[in-house]
């Protein structure tokens, strides 16, 4: 979670609403939207959601073993799909 918190206000914005986007159900998301879902639930649980969701897509898609760097670029195309 630090590097999370070492990020940049606007990427930190653009991953949780990507990833929210990605891992909340459709019918959630059509009733709230991302900002609703941002106002009425705890930000712990919206770390947690994140954390979950991006460990476990990468470990999917690089293995166990997956290097920092797959990590790293995993991320950014993560964040080039936000724009």
């Amino acid at each position: 979670m630090e590097q999370f918190a070492s990020m940049c206000s606007s990427e930190r914005e653009r991953l949780v609403r990507q990833v929210l986007e990605l891992a909340v159900p459709p019918v959630m998301l059509q009733h709230l939207g991302v900002d609703g879902i941002l106002q009425r639930v705890p930000k712990n649980y919206v770390a947690a959601v994140i954390g979950a969701w991006v460990a476990s897509r990468f470990v999917y898609s690089q293995g166990v073993d997956g290097a920092e760097v797959s990590f790293f670029f995993f991320l950014r195309n993560l964040l080039s799909k936000a724009q």
